[in-house]
């Protein structure tokens, strides 16, 4: 008879932040302030948004989607379009502030894949040489991609 106990530390892999940051692991877990001491805080994706107001730890981040939301950044980041942050607009519209300068507006139930190639597809054709003109391109309606130049009235690709 024995009884075998394992422990494996959380590991960060995102932030939540709101006045103060906290460190999250890979399933949207909320579980610590933000120490001096986490490594790699510059690669880590800062979310916003989305929980109830009061401290967070404890709480799950979107946690039917967060692995979802994750795959998007990180396709995103393959495709060299360098997210910083995620801010949720309530718990299904998020938009990524890209290091482009401008933002990329999605809905969980995106398919992302898809939506990262018709990014890319707009940008090589529509928008070419206009990204920093940009604030935003919305990907949330399908075969719709809406988009908004700096001081201008969006427009329907």
């Amino acid at each position: 008879q024995a009884v075998r106990v394992q422990i494996k530390e959380r590991a960060p892999r995102a932030l939540w932040c709101d006045t103060s940051c906290y460190t999250m692991d890979e399933s949207g877990f909320i579980y610590a302030p933000l120490a001096s001491s986490t490594p790699s805080v510059a690669a880590m994706y800062v979310f916003r948004g989305a929980l109830a107001a009061g401290i967070p730890i404890g709480q799950k981040f979107l946690p039917e989607h967060f692995s979802s939301v994750l795959g998007f950044l990180e396709e995103l980041q393959k495709a060299d379009f360098l997210p910083e942050s995620v801010a949720f607009e309530n718990e299904q519209d998020f938009s990524v502030t890209l290091g482009k300068g401008f933002a990329v507006r999605a809905s969980v139930g995106n398919d992302f894949t898809k939506a990262v190639r018709d990014l890319e597809l707009v940008l090589s054709d529509t928008l070419r040489g206009r990204e920093d003109e940009l604030e935003y391109i919305d990907v949330r309606f399908g075969n719709r991609i809406y988009y908004k130049f700096r001081g201008e009235e969006a427009h329907i690709q």
